[in-house]
């Protein structure tokens, strides 16, 4: 602490070199701090969304009850999901060829 007051009524050169080196550990913490904050609490929610399932298989069932969508949609879709979920492709080709109802092409 003695090197600290000493240099502090030391030159004028030598203040600024010891107010330097104090200004640039002020930012090394300050960057430190940021690079934790955005390490712990970003990485959290980005991994918080991730999990989460854009929609599941009530809300489909939902969407169909509420007239969103109609049945053959509701299939296509509800087949879609399962392949996704087992890892694979929709055995239909009602969802390679679009919707069956002509109106909607």
């Amino acid at each position: 602490m003695d090197w600290i007051v000493a240099a502090l009524t030391a030159t004028r050169s030598s203040q600024i070199i010891v107010w330097g080196l104090i200004l640039m550990g002020a930012v090394v913490v300050l960057f430190g701090g940021l690079w934790y904050y955005r390490r712990r609490w970003l990485q959290a929610d980005d991994k918080a969304e991730a999990d989460r399932t854009p929609w599941t298989l009530d809300d489909l069932r939902q969407m169909r009850e509420s007239g969103q969508i109609n049945e053959v949609e509701y299939q296509t879709l509800r087949e879609t999901m399962i392949a996704a979920l087992r890892g694979g492709r929709p055995d239909s080709g009602a969802s390679e060829g679009g919707s069956s109802d002509p109106s909607r092409r």
